[in-house]
């Protein structure tokens, strides 16, 4: 961005952030913070995915705002909630997704209920011999990666979405689940927290806190009175991810530096 800045003066620049502002600083910008930082402040217009990153990006670049990633899926097979499926779907990357927070939670799943995850990674073979290790193949199935109708048909198969990120800038996938019917529970960190409104719309769960996840993912296996309450608390949330609302967000956003 300073590059870009100095040779192209009369260009707006537009820094739109993809992940959590902690996250860039302590992980993938750690060797170049303070040119990140600079690229930041030199930015016409700083755009970040949740309200609490806002508020960092505001510090360093008053002409900050944020605007969600808007839900593109086409669902209108809402689930019934009928099903033991709980749905993952996700990057397979080891530490950021918690893979190994989903393998304690296989552990405990009983009465015919499972995980299905949709998705490709990395770490896919570690996953695979983590499952096989503690004989799990049963109750932790891989789909492999899945789009459109496939992906769509999946959401709607499940009565659960879970979500074990250790980070999450913002949790496209939540929001697909959302739109589908599913009741959420998630451990608690920027994305799922700005989406859930602090558990409002969804059941957070304090990061790292295993156990407690797997409590109250009980608990919504056991009460389908429970999952109703999620599910249309999910659907009225839904509506303020439709893409002609972000679409509109962008647009005034933009018209506001080009003036």
């Amino acid at each position: 961005m300073p590059i870009l800045k100095s040779e192209l003066p009369n260009i707006k620049m537009v820094a739109w952030q993809h992940n959590e502002f902690d996250v860039y600083i302590k992980n993938y910008y750690k060797r170049f913070v303070n040119d990140y930082l600079l690229g930041v402040k030199q930015a016409d217009l700083v755009v970040c995915l949740t309200s609490a990153d806002l508020i960092k990006y505001k510090n360093i670049n008053n002409n900050s705002t944020y605007i969600y990633n808007p839900v593109t899926i086409q669902n209108t097979n809402i689930s019934n909630l009928n099903s033991k499926n709980i749905i993952f779907v996700g990057r397979l990357i080891l530490e950021q997704k918690g893979l190994d927070y989903l393998i304690n939670i296989g552990k405990a799943l009983d009465n015919g209920w499972r995980i299905l995850v949709a998705g490709d990674g990395n770490d896919e073979k570690k996953f695979r011999h983590l499952i096989a290790k503690n004989k799990l193949q049963e109750k932790i199935i891989l789909k492999g990666a899945l789009k459109g109708k496939e992906l769509s048909d999946l959401y709607s198969s499940g009565s659960i979405f879970i979500s074990t990120s250790r980070w999450e800038g913002f949790g496209l996938v939540i929001t697909e689940a959302m739109a589908s019917g599913l009741p959420i529970i998630s451990f608690k960190n920027n994305g799922p927290n700005e989406i859930l409104k602090s558990g409002e719309y969804g059941i957070l769960i304090k990061s790292n806190d295993v156990n407690n996840f797997t409590e109250s993912l009980k608990e919504l296996m056991e009460e389908k009175e429970k999952r109703e309450y999620y599910q249309q608390k999910g659907l009225e949330r839904i509506q303020d991810f439709k893409i002609e609302i972000i679409l509109n967000k962008w647009s005034k956003s933009l018209r506001r530096i080009k003036d």
